[in-house]
């Protein structure tokens, strides 16, 4: 399927949806499969230019967790809003960054400990020429080997794409 069938797919998905939780959920969903990781590592941000703050919107476990300044120089959603571009980075887990977030649950039937973010990519969600939040698919493991493939630029191009598609829904 061409990127472009990926989002005309991904839109009439989101349109048919009545509520935002059912539209988060199938986009959510959809990220997975194309990108062959787990709910949990997907992530939606709401942007507050009033607030000068991100916060979670999914996983929903971290929805209600508190905010994300958007001068915190470590958070790569920061960066993201400040920068209005896209972001790969295949070595997150040795990178400086927000890690508190990594160490809550966002399955509640999972029996082992939350396993740390490797590799990211990270993108605004516009809404017609506004950002109104960021975007984030990451691949968890133990360590980087066991996380999976490398992120490529063809999937940051391909999801920045995606992320229009779901800023017009939610």
């Amino acid at each position: 399927m061409t990127l472009e069938e990926l989002c005309t797919t991904l839109d009439v998905q989101l349109a048919s949806r009545t509520s935002e939780e059912e539209r988060m959920s199938a986009a959510v969903q959809a990220l997975c499969q194309i990108y062959k990781v787990k709910p949990g590592e997907v992530a939606f941000f709401r942007y507050s230019p009033e607030g000068q703050s991100l916060s979670f919107r999914w996983p929903l476990r971290l929805a209600k967790t508190g905010t994300i300044p958007l001068s915190s120089a470590d958070a790569l959603i920061s960066r993201t809003v400040q920068e209005k571009k896209g972001f790969i980075n295949n070595h997150f887990a040795s990178a400086r960054h927000v890690a508190i977030f990594e160490q809550i649950r966002t399955d509640p039937d999972a029996s082992e400990a939350p396993k740390p973010i490797q590799k990211i990519m990270s993108v605004p969600l516009w809404k017609e020429e506004a950002i109104i939040g960021v975007l984030q698919v990451c691949r968890k493991g133990a360590d980087q080997q066991l996380a999976g493939s490398d992120f490529g630029k063809g999937e940051l191009l391909a999801l920045t794409e995606l992320a229009k598609v779901c800023g017009r829904h939610l």
